[in-house]
């Protein structure tokens, strides 16, 4: 008897999510966290994300997935990998709000450190700190994607609340207020068509 294993992501999809996705799940929110080397520099550009909706598109009555740019083109050129971005704010099928959040880039003013090369195994005791602490700095500080600003958003723990609970406030059919209404002028993706 053989057991081949296989690696999870060799079909492109390295952020385990589909499962998520399934209608009958109903899920209102997922934090997509993406560390995955779609460029030259070993920084992330919403591959993994496009192939997911890609895959999900074969099977239209089973998934439920947001609007996002086609290609990690898009991706690149409007920046959507260098801070944290939600998809799905405004789709009108019933699809999961999606948080992602990319190690597409260091934090403003920081030098890059967790773009390194899976085949680097060992690291620093300062190496592993410095990665730690700008890994953490990309997750949960927020950067504004406002044009000339490097600042790190104080107010990102309430828009990732605001994302959290943005279905649960449509199902009860609430407006949307305070300070969710200039998160998600801040965090949205929007198409352009």
């Amino acid at each position: 008897m053989y057991l081949r294993l296989v690696d999870g992501g060799e079909d492109g999809e390295v952020i385990p999510i589909q499962p998520l996705l399934v209608h009958a799940r109903g899920v209102d929110t997922i934090i997509a966290i993406d560390a995955s080397a779609d460029l030259n520099d070993d920084f992330t550009a919403g591959a993994s994300l496009i192939a997911t909706k890609n895959r999900t598109t074969l099977f239209p009555d089973v998934y439920a997935f947001p609007r996002i740019p086609s290609t990690v083109e898009d991706f690149v050129a409007e920046g959507l990998a260098t801070h944290p971005t939600f998809f799905g704010c405004n789709d009108s099928a019933p699809v999961p709000l999606v948080v992602y959040i990319a190690n597409g880039a260091p934090a403003r003013g920081e030098e890059p450190i967790t773009n390194t090369s899976t085949s680097q195994t060992t690291y620093t005791d300062a190496e592993l700190q410095a990665f730690l602490d700008q890994t953490f700095d990309i997750a949960t500080q927020g950067i504004a994607p406002e044009n000339g600003t490097d600042a790190k958003d104080p107010e990102f723990a309430a828009c990732l609340a605001c994302a959290v609970v943005e279905r649960s406030r449509v199902a009860m059919a609430v407006e949307r207020s305070g300070i969710c209404t200039t998160c998600f002028e801040r965090y949205c993706w929007y198409p352009s068509n």
